[in-house]
């Protein structure tokens, strides 16, 4: 069977330890079930392999998606905060021109009207619940040990 890189390439010998039943099951989904086929292709496409729409976006085909590539791109605050248990180390200013007013006023652009990465038109989409629908206080989002 002829995967894409990203996939482990199924070999009997990988299944010889599950009973023969699952073994046929695994085999009739994966020889059946078209997304399935789509998602381990060889020939699925990446993102730069798509049509674009006028704001540069890709298209995205949902019954034949492409590999979503460097996805942490699109989350620089969330692995600060993972680093360092806040989302900035830049102290709160009131200052609309301060470092800090250009932080928060680009997380919350990126929370309402989304992020396209204009290398390949990957994108996200903009919806206010990007945080999870979880309340950011000023603890994370000033200094880790305030």
């Amino acid at each position: 069977m002829e995967v894409n890189e990203y996939q482990t390439n199924v070999t009997d010998e990988m299944l010889k330890d599950y009973p023969q039943e699952v073994q046929d099951q695994f085999w009739d989904a994966v020889n059946n079930i078209e997304f399935i086929r789509t998602l381990i292709s060889p020939n699925r496409k990446r993102a730069c392999d798509l049509d674009r729409d006028a704001d540069g976006k890709i298209i995205v085909d949902v019954i034949h998606p492409h590999i979503l590539e460097n996805m942490d791109y699109f989350r620089p605050a969330a692995i600060y905060f993972q680093k360092h248990g806040c989302y900035t180390s830049l102290k709160p200013n009131g200052n609309p021109n301060s470092e800090f007013g250009k932080f928060i006023r680009q997380e919350r652009d990126r929370c309402w009207n989304g992020m396209v990465r204009e290398s390949d038109g990957e994108w996200i989409t903009g919806k206010l619940e990007c945080v999870g629908g979880i309340i950011v206080t000023g603890k994370q989002i000033g200094r880790a040990h305030v």
